[in-house]
């Protein structure tokens, strides 16, 4: 056995021991407390690494949204920056700068390889010699004349002369004096003027040309009433001077002259079977009005309001009049569908076509312009066909064009559908929906060739009234604008029918309109 010393050597060896196992428990403890908070802290930063990551990818994701969204804001402003009156309803006049202007007159006829101008041997390539002569000069060679060439004034008449004839205008004013003889009834003793006419009460007054002329200038000139005042003066070397209040109140004389005219024309115009019609937005006194066109080839018929809806409709009372046996050309208006209307509607190609184009360039689907070119050909095929003395397509071409115009549009609604487009997605959807909705009313005219295609006469109509806005502004009220569109009612009429406007405006300042019966006297007007 150990001695007690050796036990004691022993026991303090192991308590040494013991220590040291302590220390470096304790030493590890402390190496695995601080590898666990780094290992904490590394957690935490990867934890943090993740979450700027998804939070970059976010923000990825939105920068990436945002540009998607501004090309497609850049697209849609370029498609905006690409309409012209092809494809919107702006005037030729409103081209943009740097853009081409499109005539529509180009399309309705065929390309020769002639030279642009008059033609040789058309009636009004040149003017025709006047069978009588007013006045003639003679050009005589005199002592101071010399010859174009060298300068000398020893010149000797050849034998020869050179006949050539001018048409040209001179105006003159003319200071007319009018004597009345009274006279007295011998029955009643009535004292009267013989011819005197209430216009003719003063001493001196403008003459019912000057009135004629200055209300023309005014009405379909879309001449300013301060440049009228400035034209009398130009061309009558300031002899005629009439004011500006003067000539604002020929509108005013011209419309109470036409009370019957109106009437009448009204009443021929609703026994027609066809009536186009249309209205615009005017100036009136800073807010907006309407002034409305009803009529066709023959006729014209204006009115003005000071809204444009349904009871403006309902006051001229011609579409309220109509019956089902008639029908109207119109813009696409769903007014024109009320119940209380009765005729059969017709939509304008025209229109259709230029929102088909519209719409393909916004969106870029081709689909839509096919449509268009498909109704473009068929309407000149069928001029085609009405020239050679036709009255209708064949059965099978009108199936045939039914067909096309089905494939189409199942074509650009799956389009529509497969590619929607952020900005013009719901406008063509719109479009190709109304097509189908309003599809016999478009397309009337491929069954029947007596119907029209578009609504042209009423556009015509129409165009010069924003001609006259654009000159004059607004009107000063919605008498101003009734009185104009009176007066533009009778002009438009008479031109219609080949009436000259200055000899029927000098009949209405006289008091002697020239009647509706005058104008269609081949027709019924009971």
């Amino acid at each position: 056995m150990d001695s007690l010393g050796t036990l004691s050597v022993k026991y303090d060896k192991a308590c040494k021991k013991i220590g040291d196992l302590k220390t470096r428990l304790y030493d590890c403890n402390e190496e695995l407390k601080s590898k666990k908070q780094k290992l904490e802290y590394r957690d935490n930063r990867i934890a943090k690494l993740k979450q700027l990551c998804l939070e970059k990818d976010e923000m990825i994701r939105n920068l990436n949204d945002e540009i998607n969204r501004l090309k497609d804001k850049i697209e849609y402003l370029n498609a905006i920056s690409n309409h012209d009156s092809t494809t919107v309803g702006i005037p030729t006049a409103s081209t943009p700068i740097g853009k081409a202007k499109y005539n529509s007159s180009i399309n309705s006829r065929e390309p020769t390889d002639r030279k642009i101008g008059g033609q040789p041997g058309h009636s009004k390539s040149e003017l025709g010699i006047p069978d009588d002569i007013d006045e003639e000069i003679e050009y005589v060679a005199d002592d101071a004349t010399e010859c174009p060439k060298c300068g000398s004034h020893e010149l000797v008449f050849t034998g020869k002369t050179k006949a050539v004839y001018e048409k040209t205008i001179s105006i003159k004013p003319i200071n007319l004096k009018k004597v009345f003889y009274q006279y007295k009834c011998g029955s009643c003793g009535t004292t009267f003027f013989l011819g005197l006419k209430p216009n003719e009460r003063s001493a001196c007054h403008y003459g019912t040309a000057v009135q004629a002329v200055g209300l023309s200038l005014m009405n379909t000139c879309n001449v300013p009433i301060n440049k009228v005042k400035t034209f009398f003066e130009g061309i009558t070397n300031g002899e005629i001077s009439p004011s500006e209040g003067y000539l604002a109140k020929l509108p005013m004389i011209a419309s109470k002259k036409l009370s019957e005219f109106r009437i009448v024309l009204k009443n021929l115009m609703l026994q027609r079977t066809l009536v186009y019609w249309d209205d615009t937005v005017i100036n009136i006194n800073t807010k907006k009005g309407c002034l409305r066109f009803y009529g066709d080839e023959t006729l014209s018929y204006y009115t003005a309001h000071e809204k444009k809806d349904l009871e403006g409709i309902e006051e001229d009372k011609v579409l309220t009049l109509l019956t089902e046996e008639q029908k109207t050309m119109h813009d696409h208006n769903k007014v024109n569908y009320n119940a209380k209307f009765k005729f059969g509607n017709l939509e304008c190609n025209q229109h259709l076509q230029r929102d088909l184009k519209k719409i393909a360039i916004d969106t870029k689907h081709d689909e839509l312009m096919e449509l268009k070119d498909l109704i473009s050909d068929t309407i000149h095929k069928r001029k085609e066909a009405i020239n050679k003395g036709e009255t209708r397509f064949s059965d099978e071409f009108i199936e045939n064009f039914n067909k096309k115009v089905n494939d189409i549009l199942n074509r650009a609604e799956k389009r529509n559908k497969k590619d929607y487009d952020a900005y013009f997605g719901r406008s063509e959807k719109t479009l190709i929906k109304r097509i189908r909705d309003y599809y016999d009313n478009y397309f009337a005219w491929v069954n029947d060739f007596t119907l029209p295609t578009t609504n042209n006469c009423a556009e015509r109509g129409l165009r010069v009234v924003k001609s006259h806005m654009r000159s004059s502004g607004q009107f000063q009220n919605i008498q101003n604008a009734q009185y104009y569109a009176d007066a533009k009612t009778y002009i438009e009429t008479c031109r219609k029918n080949g009436i000259n406007e200055i000899y029927a405006m000098i009949r209405l300042y006289e008091g002697d309109p020239i009647t509706v019966k005058e104008i269609f006297s081949g027709e019924d007007l009971s």
